[in-house]
């Protein structure tokens, strides 16, 4: 895509910062970070204003997140069953 157009679109749809100050207060990356480290929210950013295009891409890593999350859920059944 043209860079101009998504430059366009970030300031619209105020992803990076808003657009009545500047600063990041309102924008999409401020609400969405939940992250606790600088690495972890510098790598927010970053998945942010690259996102994936590619479909095959888009699968890998959803299938990743949901093989991450069945993991999550039989360890809590454990911790569960075991107290």
């Amino acid at each position: 895509m043209e860079k101009t157009f998504l430059t366009n679109v970030f300031q619209q749809l105020e992803i990076l910062k808003n657009n009545s100050d500047g600063s990041k207060n309102g924008s999409l990356l401020q609400i969405m970070n939940r992250t606790l480290t600088i690495f972890g929210s510098r790598l927010l950013r970053h998945w942010v204003s690259h996102p994936l295009w590619d479909q095959t891409m888009i699968s890998a890593c959803l299938h990743a997140v949901s093989e991450i999350a069945e993991s999550m859920k039989s360890q809590i059944l454990e911790l569960y069953l075991f107290c």
